[in-house]
C-alpha cells in the first residue's frame, strides 16, 4: 500500500482545506498519514486517516526548538517511508522541505498558500533575516522530484527570482475549492439593510481594518448597513486583532462580531455582500 503523509501546521486547517483530498486518497487505497501539532481528532481517526503530532510553533524563534522540529519531521519521514509528502504553509514546506530531502521521500509537493509577513515587508529586519534563511530555502525547494503549488503569481515570482525555486517546479492554482453542493447558486436575500460579511482569520493583512473603516465611512454618510465579522483572532499570529479591538468596534456599532462559525454557507446565502480586502499573497479566498 502506498503511503502519503500531509503536514500542517494546524489541524483545523487541513480538515477545512485538505479533507476532501484525504478522503480521496483513501477511497483510492493509499494510507494516509497527517503530522500536525494538535491531537487525532476521532472523527479523523474513524475515517482512517494515521496521526502523529510534532510541535509546529508559528510564532517560535528559538533556533534550537525550531531545529528540533526538523529532527522530529525527518524521524517521522524515514518510520513511515512515505512515497509522497504534501507540504501546507510556512514552517511544513520550509522544515518539511529539508526533512524530505535528508530523509530521502521520493516526492514532494510544496503548497506556498503565501510567504509571510517576511517578504511582504521591506524593513531593514527581514531583509537582513531573508539573507540568513536564503540557503534553507535553497535546500527546501531543491528536490529533484518536486512541486510547488502557489495561488497567486507574485509569491511563484520572489522565489524563483530569488534563485531558491526553478521555474519548472512552480505551478499556479486558482485556490483550495469549494464544495458547491454546500454552496448553491440562490438568489439575493431581500433585506431592508444589506448585509455584509466577512469572514477569515482575523488579521489585519486580511484586512480586518479597512473592513471596519468601510462601515465606519458608512456611519458618516448616514448609509445603513449591517458588517458582520466573522472569525476569532488568530492567537498564534503576531498579526491579529485582539479581542479588545473587537469589543470596541462592537460596542461602538460598527459591526457585528460573531466569532468563530461553522455554518458559513448559511450565513453567506443571508449576506448581500460578501468581502475580503485581503493585501497579502494568497489565492482565491476560499
Amino acid at each position: 500500500m502506498k503511503k502519503f503523509l500531509f503536514v500542517v501546521n494546524n489541524l483545523d486547517y487541513f480538515i477545512s482545506h485538505r479533507l476532501p483530498i484525504g478522503l480521496e486518497l483513501i477511497d483510492k487505497g493509499y494510507a494516509v498519514h497527517i503530522i500536525a501539532p494538535e491531537k487525532c481528532t476521532k472523527v479523523l481517526l474513524e475515517k482512517g486517516f494515521f496521526c502523529h503530532s510534532v510541535e509546529i510553533s508559528r510564532k517560535g524563534k528559538n533556533p534550537f526548538v525550531e531545529f528540533y522540529t526538523v529532527i522530529l519531521l525527518y524521524r517521522i519521514f524515514k518510520k513511515i517511508k512515505p512515497d509522497l509528502v504534501h507540504l501546507v504553509t510556512i514552517k511544513p514546506y520550509l522544515y518539511g522541505g529539508i526533512a524530505a530531502r535528508f530523509a530521502g521521500v521520493p516526492v514532494v509537493v510544496s503548497a506556498v498558500a503565501g510567504l509571510g509577513i517576511l517578504f511582504s515587508s521591506s524593513t531593514l529586519r527581514n531583509k537582513l533575516l531573508r539573507g540568513l534563511i536564503y540557503p534553507f530555502y535553497y535546500f527546501a525547494f531543491g528536490h529533484k522530484n518536486q512541486t510547488a503549488i502557489f495561488q497567486n503569481t507574485n509569491d511563484r515570482d520572489i522565489l524563483v527570482e530569488w534563485g531558491v525555486l526553478n521555474s519548472n517546479k512552480a505551478t499556479i492554482i486558482r485556490g483550495s475549492g469549494v464544495d458547491l453542493s454546500l454552496y448553491p447558486l440562490i438568489c439575493e436575500p431581500e433585506t431592508n439593510v444589506p448585509i455584509v460579511s466577512f469572514a477569515a482569520r482575523l488579521l489585519k493583512d486580511k484586512g480586518v481594518i479597512e473592513f471596519v473603516e468601510a462601515s465606519m465611512l458608512l456611519q458618516q454618510r448616514g448609509v445603513s448597513a449591517v458588517f458582520q465579522l466573522i472569525g476569532d483572532p488568530d492567537i498564534g499570529n503576531s498579526n491579529t486583532v485582539t479581542q479588545k479591538d473587537l469589543d470596541a468596534w462592537q460596542n461602538n456599532g460598527l459591526v457585528s462580531c460573531l466569532g468563530y462559525r461553522s455554518d458559513i454557507p448559511q450565513l453567506f446565502s443571508q449576506s448581500n455582500i460578501v468581502t475580503l480586502p485581503s493585501y497579502y499573497g494568497e489565492g482565491l479566498p476560499k
